[in-house]
């Protein structure tokens, strides 16, 4: 214990016991080593308390043994760390990063919670996490932070302070950059590069934070705004992922003046906004762009997408300039150029009365295709491409402007009419000149959270709940848990937070039942973890999902049984890191999906997705890796951008099958002695079949 004022300066101090800073005492490190010899993992630790002050100048601290790691805490009303270094801080395992008593104990790396700090010019490196700022108005700057585990800066519910300057480099577990529940933060001018497909700057329920001019560069998400963050402002950063530029999830966000690139190799998707409303996406330039799409935008309403440069990487495939889908609705885009994609802009799904005027759009394919989407209005456009396709009841002209459709069909004052029922009664006879559209100023939605409740199990108690209406915030199922819900209405999404629903090793039965998401609501995510029973039958799912990619009913666990649903705007996702058996997708239909239902694990076996109506999906209706599965019965159609079935793997039976309207292949097969029988495919763009492998049998398809 440390009392009263201490300075050490040039010397080479071996502790062998804690260092405890109390109240009213004070300690200067001047070009000091400090080596602490703990015996194993946190047998001793640095600690300033309340009332108590440390500065560290030009000095090294560090494990006496690299492989016995100590805690380092700074609750003090002081602490100083300038151009030193700090090693070997804080231990595993990763299973605790969400405990709060792990995090503020320092056990996971220097936690500093002394408001006003101020940690400048030093190599923070080899520690659990590099550092964790849990206080306010916290100065950090000019660091160089590297090798760290988890994190190379974790926020904890910081506000207020200024991360500016720091070099971080990141190659281990999880993200380099981490805020959780941080508010009024500003993190800019900071070189990141990332080895990890994560989140290089991620949030979670973070709000007014300011990112800008930052340098980042690496794999996965550029800036990740996550799990409702709202009000933040992302800016002038210069992003070169192969993933994801920015991810908007959230209310009140400006996504600004950003350059956003991918490479010819590893193209990306530019900006990507999940239950976002009040956005603005505006003057952002975004290049390379892969086999997603440029700006992508789910469930978003009530946002501006406003003079951004968008364009196509060289070898993309498939892809869409601007993309809305499930229920994207009165969005503004205006005055942007989305160039040389596949397709211009497409709109899916219940995304309705959207404005799209005064853009430039090339496209290799189609200049714009929608599909069940009504009352949005397209005008004073420049289209370069083939026709468009629309199935929807939309509008083509507005106010005597139409369209300038390059060479296809007439202009001038004769309506140009496509396949209906497109009808342009204006076409223009000169391209548009495209002005920059000007930026308004967007007052922040207020966000109405409803009252909510929770759900739990209880262990060893076998819990039903019948014929209500429940306003749900989460519903946990734990081990030795069992819950059953039968003739209920769950309305998700109302909270500041998304709506979770969890089998976490117990069982939970859904049947006869109705899951709904409010129009202007956080999300959802259905999920049954490992070693959980999961059944769900006779119930409608309407708009449920979850962040990029692992959207919608999330099965993590062996023979998960879906019968006699109605899934809407909902995807079925098995995880693709583990080898599941035995999951039953029977009976149901499935409406308008992304991708409807996906098993891309190589080791998954004995699954049966029989008699299901799959209609309108973006993606592959049907794409299943692993041994032994049987696909039969299945009707398939309106697929947009992919095959119908994709089945890699052996020992399969795709058999009865019947498929139309398929943007690609009918059914593709890749592997061994699978048997591909008594298929009808009709109106498929490629091949009806397509097999590769050895000792398959196919016969008696049409």
């Amino acid at each position: 214990m440390i009392s009263g004022q201490r300075s050490v300066e040039g010397k080479s101090i071996t502790l062998q016991g804690n260092l405890i800073i109390g109240k009213g005492s004070a300690l200067t490190l001047q070009d000091a080593t400090l080596l602490i010899n703990s015996g194993f993992d946190g047998q001793y630790k640095i600690s300033v308390e309340p009332g108590g002050s440390l500065y560290v100048y030009g000095s090294t601290i560090t494990p006496a043994n690299p492989e016995h790691r100590f805690a380092f805490i700074a609750a003090g009303s002081a602490f100083e760390m300038k151009n030193s270094e700090l090693h070997g801080v804080g231990w595993g395992p990763d299973a605790e990063l969400w405990d709060e008593k792990a995090i503020l104990s320092g056990s996971k790396g220097l936690v500093v919670t002394t408001n006003g700090a101020i940690i400048e010019g030093n190599l923070l490196s080899n520690n659990y996490a590099g550092i964790i700022l849990a206080g306010s108005e916290i100065t950090l700057s000019k660091n160089e932070i590297h090798s760290n585990k988890v994190h190379g800066i974790f926020i904890y519910e910081g506000e207020n302070s200024r991360i500016t300057g720091n070099s971080i480099r990141h190659e281990t577990v999880s993200s380099p950059f981490r805020i959780v529940r941080g508010q009024a933060n500003r993190i800019a001018d900071n070189t990141i590069v990332s080895s990890l497909t994560r989140g290089v700057i991620e949030t979670f329920r973070s709000h007014e934070n300011t990112f800008e001019n930052n340098n980042i560069s690496g794999l996965g998400v550029g800036i990740e705004l996550m799990f409702v963050s709202n009000g933040n402002l992302v800016k002038n950063n210069t992003i070169s992922v192969n993933e994801l530029g920015v991810m908007v999830w959230g209310w009140n966000n400006r996504v600004e003046n950003n350059t956003i690139s991918g490479t010819v190799e590893k193209p990306l998707t530019g900006i990507y906004t999940v239950y976002a409303y009040n956005t603005l996406i505006v003057q952002n330039t975004i290049s390379d762009v892969g086999n997603l799409n440029g700006i992508m935008m789910w469930h978003s309403s009530n946002n501006e997408v406003i003079n951004n440069q968008v364009s196509a990487s060289t070898n993309v495939k498939l892809s869409s300039g601007l993309m809305l889908y499930s229920s994207s609705k009165e969005n503004m885009i205006q005055g942007n150029s989305f160039l040389n994609f596949p397709i211009g802009i497409s709109i899916f799904f219940s995304s309705d009365n959207n404005t799209i005027n005064n853009n430039e759009v090339t496209s290799r394919s189609e200049s714009v295709f929608i599909q069940g989407s009504s009352g949005n209005t397209l005008y004073d456009n420049n289209f370069s491409g083939k026709p468009p396709r629309d199935d929807g009841t939309n509008r083509w002209d507005y106010q005597g402007k139409g369209n300038y459709w390059n060479k296809y069909g007439r202009v001038g004052n004769t309506s140009n009419s496509f396949k209906p029922p497109v009808v342009d009664n204006y076409p223009l006879a000169k391209p548009v000149e495209i002005a920059r559209s000007a930026v308004p100023k967007l007052e922040p939605l207020q966000i109405t959270e409803v009252s909510s409740v929770d759900i739990l199990g209880k262990s060893g108690e076998d819990i039903v709940i019948e014929n209500q209406t429940i306003q749900l915030r989460n519903l946990v199922v734990g081990p030795r848990q069992t819950l059953t819900l039968r003739n209920v209405t769950l309305i998700t999404g109302g909270s500041k937070d998304s709506s979770k629903i969890l089998a976490r090793g117990g069982k939970l039965s859904i049947y006869d039942s109705r899951i709904i998401q409010m129009e202007y609501g956080n999300g959802c995510e259905i999920r049954a973890d490992d070693g959980a029973t999961f059944v769900m039958k006779n119930t409608e799912v309407n708009q449920c999902g979850h962040e990029w990619k692992a959207g919608g009913i999330q099965i993590l666990t062996d023979n998960a049984i879906l019968r006699d649903n109605i899934l809407i705007n909902t995807m079925v996702w098995f995880s693709p890191y583990q080898p599941l058996s035995g999951g039953r997708i029977e009976g149901n239909t499935i409406l308008n999906s992304f991708w409807p239902v996906i098993l891309s694990n190589k080791g998954a076996k004995d699954f049966s997705v029989r008699d299901n109506t799959i209609r309108g999906s973006i993606y592959e209706a049907l794409y299943l890796e692993g041994q032994n599965h049987k696909v039969m019965g299945n009707t398939i159609s309106d697929v947009a951008f992919g095959d119908g079935i994709f089945y890699k793997g052996n020992n399969g039976t795709i058999e009865e099958n019947k498929l139309s309207k398929v943007r690609w292949n009918g059914i593709v097969v890749r592997g061994n002695n699978n048997s591909i029988t008594n298929n009808v495919v009709t109106d498929s763009g490629g091949s009806s079949i397509s097999v590769e492998g050895e000792n398959n049998k196919v016969s008696g398809n049409k």
